[in-house]
């Protein structure tokens, strides 16, 4: 089971809000989505959605997303009212669906977006947007697994791990960085915690070469 940033419950809400906030800065503000994409990744804004802030995830709307994330990146205050609108856009669309793989994955934004473009997501809504969100995720999954592929470094640290501790998944959900160079142990990045193989980021070094077969 993997240790999600927020409840569930918030989840809807926190897809509104990054819909509505593409959804303005596209066809509100007449930004590119790539250009607004560009700033909220780099943005405190994206972070702290990513860690479930509740005040961004449930307390903001999107237009306060997209006027935060412009002014931490250009210092520029915008003003500029949202588009009446009786139906939801492409831009919504995206926001709503990489708002929710976010939750799924507990993937950064940026490494969602770094592998799926504007572009990228754009083509996936005439055959997505009326599907079920889990298809887009089996796409999104599917891309993420491209950009950032296994290394030999980590496949060989995860096949000692599944030897010494038989115990270990087969398929752990959480990338990790091999080796902590002081304490020279196993470490994990925040951002994506499996409880299943928690117990085991913490393992001494000299315990995964303490067989002198191949792995």
């Amino acid at each position: 089971m993997m240790v999600r940033a927020y409840p569930e419950m918030y989840l809807p809400k926190a897809q509104a809000v990054l819909g509505e906030a593409l959804d303005y800065a596209v066809n509100a503000c007449g930004m590119s989505g790539e250009g607004f994409i560009n700033m909220f990744i780099v943005s405190s804004v994206s972070k702290r959605m990513a860690e479930g802030e509740p005040t961004l995830v449930a307390g903001k709307s999107g237009i306060e997303i997209v006027l935060d994330t412009v002014f931490e990146a250009t210092g520029k205050i915008l003003d500029i009212p949202q588009k009446e609108s009786f139906f939801r856009s492409p831009e919504y669309w995206i926001g709503w669906a990489v708002a929710w793989y976010q939750w799924y994955s507990a993937r950064s934004y940026g490494e969602i977006f770094q592998a799926m473009s504007f572009t990228d997501l754009e083509s996936m809504y005439a055959t997505l947007h009326e599907a079920d969100v889990s298809k887009f995720a089996e796409i999104a999954d599917d891309l993420v697994r491209k950009c950032f592929p296994d290394t030999n470094l980590r496949r060989f640290c995860t096949a000692a791990l599944r030897k010494n501790y038989p115990g270990f998944p087969e398929s752990p959900c959480v990338p990790f960085r091999c080796m902590n160079r002081d304490k020279r142990i196993l470490t994990g990045p925040a951002p994506r915690v499996c409880i299943g193989s928690a117990k085991y980021w913490a393992v001494p070094w000299r315990n995964l070469l303490k067989s002198e077969e191949t792995v």
